[in-house]
């Protein structure tokens, strides 16, 4: 008896979809490190630094990133932003909650969220109107590492996609 060969079946590949790596947008930034307070973030590498130790007992310190459209005070040519990192002392908040409460008292805020950013769990806030006679948008972000209330405040009068990447890039260090 003769044998007939198997019909070979044709394999036809299936093609995979391709996907773009996502580029991140803060790969060229600078970082800041703050050994004494135990955080850490990156900013664009345009912004000016400027570090305060207030003389305010409850705050720490202030650190101020100022872009080259920043003119003063929030108020900013276009395209323009501002954003500042300060701490506070436990001393007059028992709980991050009580903080959030003190910061709602003394700003203008519209929403606040829980939101967590890089493993740091806090509020994030909003204000899409700016203040009366200001034209800026604020966004803010508080939470809590140790004794130590820590507030990330971001003022532009453009597009606020700019302030989830540098919380993208916020955490503590210890």
């Amino acid at each position: 008896p003769t044998t007939s060969p198997n019909p070979q079946t044709a394999v036809n590949p299936t093609l995979q979809p391709t996907t773009n790596p996502t580029t991140d947008p803060t790969t060229d930034w600078k970082t800041y490190t703050n050994n004494e307070y135990n955080f850490t973030i990156k900013y664009p590498p345009d912004a000016k630094v400027s570090i305060n130790q207030p003389e305010s007992n409850d705050e720490m310190l202030l650190v101020v990133f100022d872009s080259p459209n920043a003119i003063f005070d929030h108020l900013f040519k276009s395209g323009g932003y501002s954003f500042q990192i300060s701490m506070q002392t436990k001393k007059n908040f028992n709980t991050l909650d009580e903080y959030l409460s003190f910061q709602m008292e003394h700003n203008m805020y519209e929403e606040v969220l829980p939101k967590t950013y890089n493993n740091v769990n806090g509020y994030l806030f909003k204000n899409d109107k700016g203040y009366p006679g200001l034209n800026f948008i604020f966004r803010g972000f508080v939470a809590k590492n140790d004794d130590l209330y820590y507030t990330i405040n971001y003022y532009t009068d453009d597009s606020v996609d700019m302030f989830d990447q540098i919380l993208s890039t916020f955490k503590f260090t210890n």
